[in-house]
């Protein structure tokens, strides 16, 4: 099967809008609001999950290029052939059949045989792999092509957290950060199957994800990676000052407040869910990150 191509753009100017945080921050709410934009595509209501999650590129990049062996080789495809399968499947569901399973596989395969010989992985120098993986974004990219659109927008909430990865497997790149009250966010994922199941458990949880950006987002500035950091609930307090900040930043045509009628007190409901005692542990955990909310 051949896989539909972008319509507005050769594939070798392929332009990736990437959306991150800590999870539970907003990234969604931002991501959706944005893809509505003409020349913004993307893979609704989709986290591509193949970039920095367990198992994903970055992960076989290292076995393949750096720690190669057979067996660890065709147990690090396995695992990303895992990932491809609950992808094509989501995509599939979402798209409401507009994209059809075959067509995802099809990127995959195209990237597969950039791994093997003879049917079999084999080792490779970062600059082979990273072209492969660039290819296979950008095949996946073509799958959610529209009318006009210039960028396509991923959003995974931690694929911030590797910026030069990110700017070796992609040919021209933004980012957008997304921060939200750490104590909310703290509160928000002990609802989550995925997230601690207590309160300084979740707490921890939340601070080790705020050192990791600390540290990560001064790559961004030496390395000259295109990064604008915004706070959901300032974007939701000025969603029209946000929205043209973010299409500016981005490189798009102004076409209005596409923030605009969010549902605000969503944000504040983590406040219900705190006593007084829980409100004042989180205030002295937090306090130090403060800078990070200014």
């Amino acid at each position: 099967m051949k896989i539909p191509r972008m319509q507005s753009n050769n594939l070798q100017y392929m332009k990736f809008l990437f959306i991150g945080g800590s999870g539970r921050s907003g990234t969604s709410f931002v991501a959706d609001r944005l893809s509505n934009h003409q020349q913004i595509s993307s893979l609704k209501n989709i986290e591509l999950k193949i970039i920095y999650e367990l198992g994903g590129l970055f992960d076989l990049r290292e076995i393949l290029t750096k720690s190669y062996s057979p067996n660890r080789a065709q147990i690090a495809l396995y695992h990303l052939q895992e990932i491809q399968k609950k992808l094509a499947s989501d995509i599939y569901a979402q798209s409401n059949q507009t994209i059809s399973e075959e067509s995802v596989h099809q990127c995959f395969v195209d990237f597969y045989e950039k791994l093997y010989i003879n049917n079999h992985p084999v080792s490779l120098s970062c600059k082979k792999f990273n072209a492969a993986a660039k290819s296979l974004l950008e095949n996946l990219a073509s799958l959610s092509s529209k009318n006009g659109s210039d960028f396509f927008l991923e959003k995974t909430p931690h694929v911030l957290l590797n910026p030069i990865f990110l700017k070796e497997i992609t040919r021209n790149l933004r980012c957008i950060h997304i921060v939200r009250d750490p104590r909310a966010v703290a509160i928000s994922i002990l609802s989550q199957n995925w997230g601690p199941d207590n309160l300084e458990s979740s707490v921890t949880w939340v601070k080790s994800y705020l050192d990791a950006w600390i540290t990560k987002k001064k790559i961004y500035r030496k390395k000259n990676i295109p990064l604008i950091c915004m706070q959901i609930e300032d974007i939701c307090k000025n969603t029209a000052y946000f929205s043209k900040k973010s299409q500016d930043f981005i490189g798009v045509e102004d076409c209005g407040d596409l923030f605009a009628d969010p549902d605000e007190s969503s944000l504040y409901l983590w406040k219900k869910k705190t006593n007084k005692a829980q409100l004042n542990m989180l205030d002295q955990y937090f306090n130090a990150y403060s800078n990070l909310f200014r």
